[in-house]
């Protein structure tokens, strides 16, 4: 397990209550679906640490940009595209059941 998780988890008197805890922080975020900048408030960790959970596997998340493209140089009409970057959503249930997980773990 990361050692950020460990100092998280273990920082609620051994865990136990872990997902009590991010269930209180999810509250105040009244969204149907969460940003990374989102689920990172709620884990207290980075941006870059959801967006490798996501990669991982660990975190689902639905890219919503998935085979959107935009023009390379906006001044030509029919110019060269590429490809957007990604645009993460996750559910409350996604973000619960990696908390059950993470808490599982310890």
């Amino acid at each position: 397990m990361a050692t950020v998780q460990q100092d998280l988890v273990s920082a609620i008197a051994g865990g136990a209550r872990f997902v009590e805890l991010i269930e209180r922080r999810l509250s105040k975020y009244p969204n149907v679906m969460y940003s990374v900048m989102d689920v990172a408030a709620v884990f207290d960790v980075s941006d870059t640490k959801v967006r490798e959970w996501i990669e991982d596997g660990r975190l689902c998340g639905a890219n919503m940009n998935a085979g959107m493209t935009c023009p390379v140089n906006p001044d030509k009409p029919d110019g060269e595209r590429r490809r957007m970057r990604p645009l993460w959503r996750m559910t409350r249930d996604a973000i619960m059941n990696m908390a059950r997980h993470m808490e599982d773990r310890v």
